[in-house]
């Protein structure tokens, strides 16, 4: 136990506010608490909820696109066997395609290049790798007659930059027409080595179909450029391959100009896991700009692809490598990723017609846009919440510091009086007549203290009577004490003189007798 001594009223203020504020606080911050758990336990199933249904909804949008631009790939590929039957057809019968050379104007110029000098349909290129004699020429003058076809095409879709042929002894006609067709190209091109004519080969496409290049940067001056090749037999012996090209400037605004929810943006990525072509949007995230154009410093001698910072799976950026690296090894699939300090959903999906993969990039934050809204709004009701509660238990807290005193006092004060009036009796006073506080325990007390105070009095009355008696037998008694001593020293010297008198007697007897 303490030392320390309360007063009662500070002893009942701080007893009330135990009884009354603790518990009631108790449970104020308990259903706080609740109310707090409850919403974030439905928030959190409600975004996963929600996530899972975005997720679910992007991968359905970006497997529709993926579809949606496997058929343009495929409108492409089409036209693309059309252009090849109808140049196969031109191998194999050349009688049926009459020499129309009187629309074309052929001849060498000053670097040695044969090559189409008036601007009519297709432009040709000769390379003077190989000599140009009258068989050739013939067929340069022949091939004339593939020229509506190959506009035709050109104009049958949108996205086609250029329809053309390469022939084994690097001859090249070319829709549309390329002016001064003889600068463009290195005057000795040695056009099978290029990939748009040897992925195209016996060795790399056995099945004789058409197949669609990884992006490279056009030898025709067009930029970056994927294009949809087929091979031309005669027999077993390889006439030329046939292509049809697309920039990467087309594929993005034609092809991958998706609307899609959420501010999510697409971009194309092949087998090898390099970006073909992307939004303007994924540039900066990526940390790559889109190589829409170039601007040729000199002729291309070789294949020319992609800088390596285009290849995902060699992404310095934390996260992209192994996110991708696990898409590229499914058909479809979603990853999550973390860009600097922002989440997002990386969805991919295969384009069917190329092996292709459409990656779309979707904010994580505007997917959960709506969740974020719920629960920003619940807590601003658990805050307001907790707000009024903190009003309310300051006014509460007022009117209990108001109502304990008065409550204190009221049962204090009697108290104090009651122990004023012990004092008071204690001192001899015993009419202090306590008024009653209107409490019964302490009416009554007061009652009883009065009782107790009235008999105290009449037995102090009672004792002082009996010791007035008790003082008068003393001073009684004293007296006969003092008339007894005086009785016995008189006693005393009585004996004394008698005493006296007999040793006086017997001396004179002895005396008598001597």
């Amino acid at each position: 136990m303490s030392d320390r001594k309360l007063a009662l009223n500070g002893l009942i203020s701080r007893e009330f506010f135990k009884a009354a504020l603790l518990p009631l606080l108790g449970i104020e911050i308990a259903l706080v608490a609740l109310y707090f758990s409850i919403n974030g336990y439905n928030l959190r199933n409600s975004g996963e909820c929600i996530e899972r249904e975005c997720i679910s909804h992007i991968q359905e949008i970006v497997d529709n696109q993926a579809r949606t631009i496997s058929k343009q790939f495929q409108n492409i590929t089409s036209l693309s066997l059309v252009l090849q039957s109808e140049t196969k057809r031109f191998f194999y019968n050349p009688d049926q395609f009459p020499n129309q050379g009187n629309s074309g104007v052929f001849g060498f110029s000053q670097n040695g290049v044969y090559c189409k000098l008036n601007k009519i349909g297709c432009s040709l290129f000769y390379s003077n790798r190989h000599t140009v004699g009258p068989e050739e020429k013939e067929k340069a003058a022949r091939s004339e007659a593939l020229d509506p076809i190959y506009e035709n095409i050109y104009k049958a879709n949108r996205n086609i930059m250029a329809v053309y042929l390469n022939t084994f002894d690097s001859m090249n006609r070319y829709y549309p027409y390329i002016d001064r067709v003889y600068e463009q190209f290195a005057p000795d091109l040695n056009i099978p080595e290029f990939n748009f004519y040897y992925l195209a080969d016996k060795e790399n496409n056995p099945e004789r179909k058409p197949i669609w290049t990884d992006a490279y940067l056009d030898p025709a001056g067009k930029g970056w450029m994927m294009s949809c090749v087929a091979p031309v037999y005669c027999g077993d012996f390889l006439e030329g391959v046939t292509g049809i090209d697309i920039t990467i400037k087309n594929c993005v605004d034609n092809i991958l100009n998706l609307e899609l929810p959420w501010g999510a943006f697409a971009f194309l990525v092949d087998s090898w896991g390099t970006i073909m072509a992307m939004r303007p949007e994924a540039e900066p995230l990526l940390g790559v700009q889109e190589l829409r154009g170039h601007v040729y410093s000199g002729k291309v001698l070789q294949d020319t692809y992609k800088p390596e910072e285009f290849n995902l799976l060699k992404s310095e950026l934390p996260g992209v490598a192994e996110a991708v690296s696990h898409l590229m090894s499914q058909k479809k699939g979603v990853e999550n990723l973390r860009i600097g300090s922002c989440q997002y959903f990386l969805t991919q999906a295969t384009v069917s017609e190329t092996g292709w993969k459409l990656m779309v990039l979707a904010d994580k934050e505007k997917i959960l846009q709506p969740i974020s809204f719920l629960k920003r709004n619940a807590e601003k009701v658990g805050y307001f919440a907790v707000g009024i509660m903190v009003i309310f238990y300051l006014i509460f807290f007022c009117y209990l510091i108001f109502n304990t005193r008065r409550i204190s006092l009221r049962i204090a004060s009697p108290v104090a009086d009651l122990s004023q009036a012990s004092i008071f009796l204690a001192g001899g006073e015993y009419q202090n007549r306590l008024k009653h506080c209107g409490v019964k325990e302490l009416d009554d007390m007061f009652d009883a203290f009065g009782s107790m105070a009235q008999e105290l009095e009449n037995l102090h009355k009672d004792l002082e009577k009996e010791v007035i008696r008790a003082d008068k037998a003393k001073n009684d008694a004293r007296e006969a004490g003092e008339e007894l001593a005086r009785q016995r020293d008189h006693l005393e010297e009585l004996v004394e003189e008698r005493n006296l008198e007999s040793l006086i007697s017997m001396r004179l007897l002895k005396i008598d007798t001597l």
